[in-house]
C-alpha cells in the first residue's frame, strides 16, 4: 500500500455521514434510494459517498444493485507510517500518466482550481477526465494540487 492509498482510505472514513452509511450497510444491504431516504440526503450525494467507500474497499455492490459493508480492520503503527513515507518516492503518478498520457496532467491542472474553489468535486473531475476517483485523487495529491 502506498502513502497516497492509505491517506485516501483514511480520508474516506473521516466523514461522519459516510461512517453512518457504512454502519447501516453492516446491518443489511441497501440501495441508493434506501440510503438517501434513511439519511435524508440527495441520491447524488449518496452515490458519490458509495463510490468513495467502494473505491476505498469498504463496501461492495451486490448483484441486485444494493450495497453492503465489507468487514475490515485498520491496524497502523508509527513504524508502518515510516515505511510508507520511505516508499513515497515510488509515486503512482508516473503509472497513471503512462496509462492515460501526459495530456491528463495538463487537463487536471486546469480543473484543480475549480476543485479548490468547491465548484467541482473530485468525482466530477474524474468523470470529466475518464479516470477513477482514486486515480484523480492520487494525481491531485501527488502533484500538490490539493
Amino acid at each position: 500500500m502506498s502513502l497516497a492509498s492509505l491517506t485516501f482510505k483514511l480520508k474516506t472514513l473521516a466523514n461522519p455521514r459516510k461512517v453512518k452509511i457504512l454502519v447501516a450497510l453492516r446491518e443489511r444491504p441497501l440501495s441508493i434510494t434506501e440510503i438517501a431516504d434513511k439519511f435524508s440526503m440527495p441520491q447524488s450525494t449518496v452515490r458519490k459517498y458509495l463510490l468513495e467507500l467502494e473505491t476505498g474497499g469498504y463496501v461492495i455492490k451486490t448483484p441486485d444493485g444494493k450495497f453492503k459493508a465489507k468487514d475490515f480492520k485498520i491496524v497502523l503503527s508509527l513504524d508502518d507510517l515510516v515505511k510508507l513515507a520511505k516508499k513515497e518516492e515510488e509515486q503512482l503518478t508516473p503509472l497513471i500518466v503512462k496509462e492515460h498520457g501526459t495530456e491528463i496532467l495538463r487537463k487536471l491542472k486546469g480543473l484543480a482550481l475549480q476543485v479548490k474553489k468547491g465548484k467541482l468535486s473530485i468525482y466530477d473531475v474524474a468523470e470529466h477526465l475518464g479516470l477513477t476517483y482514486f486515480e484523480t485523487y492520487v494525481l491531485l495529491e501527488e502533484s500538490g494540487l490539493i
